[in-house]
């Protein structure tokens, strides 16, 4: 297998979205007599948590920055450059990102790519004509241009619809067509298809599916289990559907009630959690939920400050966490949220400098940084 593990934090990354905030430089012709207007600083556009020893962020002139740690993976692409637990420019004509355990770019050429040692400039290729892309810790989905979903990695457990005796895809194979969403987990995926149907394969023994755990404890083809769907969201034996109408629902694990669905216990149904909902991120076991208001919900485990606030150590009902957010985005332990001003507050474990604070001290609550 020439690749290293596939990997990434649950964030779907859409890229007509991302390219209504980049900001495009252009030269224009002065006399001496004429001043030049100065032109805005980019800024932030998204961010991605990277594992439990990483964090990246974009930039709208399309440079990519770094902090954490090689521990697990070459963070900061063959630059031999030091962090110094702060964030560090590492590359640049880059239009999307993504991450779990490891990191994914799209390129302006709409090229998907994942950091890779082996390789002399630390990415390996993986796709052309990309326009959203979604990865866990062994599996990649992602979506083209056609709207075509395609799987990539670990098969192991049917998780990209495929005969498990097939354990290991090291090509893209096809999944499905007119796809809108798509989201894997540790053993299973999701995807939504243009007519809100929601569809999911691969391991249920936790109930990650949506449907009965003890009748189909696992499946490696695709079956309907929801309508209605916007976009699908999970974490490692999460599951996360976002409806049409902003109602959030999940299914799965529940580890110390990272669902949000008042209690600690696994469910293998859909459940209401929250209206008025516009996106999730999942970290191992936390949960941030976005409201169209701008207010962040944090829900789930919370030992190490991932939810932004001093206590409780975890809880099963979503509380309010930040106001005026304007994306939010995991690592296995830590959160990184951009506000509406595009500012970036960190908190989380950061043994490994992944808030890039400068230091290695753990945050319990959310820190402002600029990067």
């Amino acid at each position: 297998m020439k690749t290293n593990p596939l990997s990434f934090t649950k964030a779907m990354v859409f890229i007509a979205c991302l390219s209504s905030m980049m900001v495009f430089a252009c030269s224009v012709k002065t006399t001496p007599s004429t001043p030049t207007t100065p032109q805005n600083p980019p800024t932030i556009v998204t961010v991605a948590g990277r594992g439990d020893n990483g964090s990246l962020l974009l930039k709208s002139d399309g440079t990519l920055f770094a902090t954490g740690t090689r521990q697990s993976g070459n963070l900061f692409l063959n630059t031999n450059k030091i962090s110094n637990y702060t964030f560090i420019l590492i590359a640049s004509g880059i239009k999307a990102l993504a991450a779990d355990s490891s990191f994914y770019i799209l390129k302006n050429d709409d090229t998907l790519w994942v950091e890779d040692s082996e390789q002399s400039d630390g990415l390996f290729f993986i796709a052309s004509n990309v326009i959203a892309f979604e990865p866990s810790y062994s599996t990649l989905l992602f979506i083209d241009t056609n709207h075509t979903l395609w799987g990539y990695g670990n098969n192991g457990n049917g998780q990209l619809g495929q005969d498990p005796a097939h354990s290991y895809y090291s090509t893209p194979v096809m999944i499905a067509n007119n796809v809108i969403s798509c989201a894997t987990g540790d053993d299973h995926s999701l995807y939504i298809t243009s007519d809100g149907n929601v569809w999911a394969s691969g391991d249920n023994s936790d109930g990650q599916l949506g449907t009965n755990k003890s009748s189909l404890p696992q499946t490696s083809s695709f079956i309907k289990v929801a309508e209605n769907g916007a976009a699908v969201y999970t974490t490692h034996n999460n599951s996360f559907l976002l409806k049409k109408d902003g109602s959030l629902y999940a299914t799965g694990e529940n580890y110390l009630g990272s669902l949000g669905i008042g209690s600690e216990d696994p469910v293998d149904q859909w459940s209401f959690v929250t209206n008025g909902v516009v996106m999730v991120a999942s970290g191992v076991y936390h949960t941030l939920i976005l409201l169209s208001n701008g207010t962040l919900l944090g829900v789930g485990y919370n030992y190490d400050g991932e939810l932004g606030v001093f206590s409780p150590l975890s809880t099963n009902k979503p509380m309010v966490v930040f106001s005026n957010v304007l994306f939010v985005a995991t690592g296995y332990y830590h959160t990184l949220i951009l506000d509406t001003s595009k500012n970036l507050w960190v908190s989380g474990f950061n043994d490994y400098g992944q808030l890039g604070t400068g230091d290695k001290n753990t945050r319990s609550n959310f820190v402002k940084i600029n990067p």
